[in-house]
């Protein structure tokens, strides 16, 4: 299990290997960074979304990776702009292969911003979701197989899904 936690300037990142019995800290040189969505492909290969800018207000919202259990960790994503905020990352199971992480708009008016991987995250592609006048759910994200996946939004409550691989979106 890996879970992650926020106080202003005080991310925590904590892994368990036992099913919950015990957590080490893992946070490692993450620092500034306020996390809200995270996804362990393994003990050593975790990846974690932060909220932008303080307080989860979005802003060039970043992607961090780490292959050492949280030792180091790197950026390998960017929103860019003024409101992206990582709020949902998840990979297919059981083999984890493909991957997506979505994020708000990065710009207010912008479609939503989706990064899609087919190697276990260490090549992302960049594409787009239908544009969508609200807030993905944190932590909504669903996949069925590479071409079947979606995401909740927020106020009004939707489910947005592809099943062409994000060509096309229905709610």
């Amino acid at each position: 299990f890996v879970v992650i936690g926020n106080v202003p300037n005080n991310t925590k990142v904590f892994i368990s290997t036992n099913s919950g019995l015990n957590f080490s800290n893992i946070t490692g040189n993450i620092s500034g960074a306020e996390l809200y969505s995270v996804w362990a492909l393994n003990a050593d290969t975790i990846f974690a979304g932060d909220g932008g800018s303080p307080n989860g207000g979005g802003g060039n919202a970043k992607v961090y990776r780490t292959n050492n259990r949280g030792v180091n960790w790197s950026v390998v994503l960017q929103t860019g702009g003024s409101s992206g905020f990582i709020g949902c990352i998840n990979f297919l199971k059981p083999q984890q292969n493909f991957g997506i992480i979505i994020s708000d708009p990065p710009n207010g008016n912008d479609p939503y911003w989706i990064a899609k991987t087919t190697d276990k995250g260490n090549s992302w592609n960049i594409t787009g979701a239908p544009y969508i006048p609200t807030y993905a759910t944190q932590n909504s994200a669903f996949i069925v197989d590479s071409s079947f996946y979606g995401f909740g939004t927020q106020t009004p409550g939707r489910v947005y899904l592809t099943s062409n691989s994000g060509v096309n979106w229905v709610s």
